[in-house]
């Protein structure tokens, strides 16, 4: 990568995703010579309102760090995606989760995974999404390792919640392969 990469991870307090943020950039940090930038953004209620995260990624010094244009999209709930996928570069890609986000981008890939479903299958409640988010990003984008995003989960993830969050990671990496080349 060459240039500036742009992250946006957008849904509902509540989904974990200023934690799937940290791991991320934290993930990124120990693969990666780019310098990093991370914003979150969270509404007044703790569950239920706005939630995002933004990781910049680039090679040169990051002057402004908030996302101009995304190069990924993760919509995890609600109106993510109808709100931020007017932000997408026009050949970004978009992961949604298929149960709580609908709308179509004509302009940009866009991949539906049961994330949420995944999570409670995999691990036995739905507070594991973030995790399988984490899988489904490893294996659908080059911007990070597998063995980067484990070491990174094992840094930041409380021991208590590690075994499940290695399953839900799994089982976001699984779900993801299963997608046909042409999605």
């Amino acid at each position: 990568m060459n240039s500036r990469y742009e992250i946006r991870l957008a849904g509902e307090g509540g989904q974990g995703l200023l934690l799937l943020g940290d791991i991320l950039a934290e993930a990124l940090t120990v693969s990666d010579e780019r310098n990093l930038s991370v914003t979150t953004s969270y509404g007044a209620q703790q569950r239920g309102g706005d939630s995002r995260a933004e990781i910049i990624l680039s090679p040169e010094e990051i002057d402004y760090p908030e996302v101009i244009e995304a190069d990924f999209l993760l919509a995890l709930g609600g109106n993510s995606l109808k709100q931020h996928e007017h932000e997408v570069k026009k050949n970004g890609l978009i992961l949604a989760n298929s149960s709580q986000v609908d709308g179509a981008c004509p302009s940009q890939r866009i991949l539906r995974l049961p994330l949420i479903a995944t999570s409670q299958e995999a691990t036995g409640t739905e507070r594991n999404v973030n995790m399988v988010a984490l899988g489904a990003i490893t294996e659908l984008t080059d911007i990070v390792s597998p063995e980067a995003s484990l070491e990174a989960m094992e840094r930041i993830l409380p021991s208590k919640f590690l075994k499940d969050g290695k399953k839900a990671f799994e089982a976001g990496r699984h779900i993801a392969r299963q997608l046909s080349p042409s999605s």
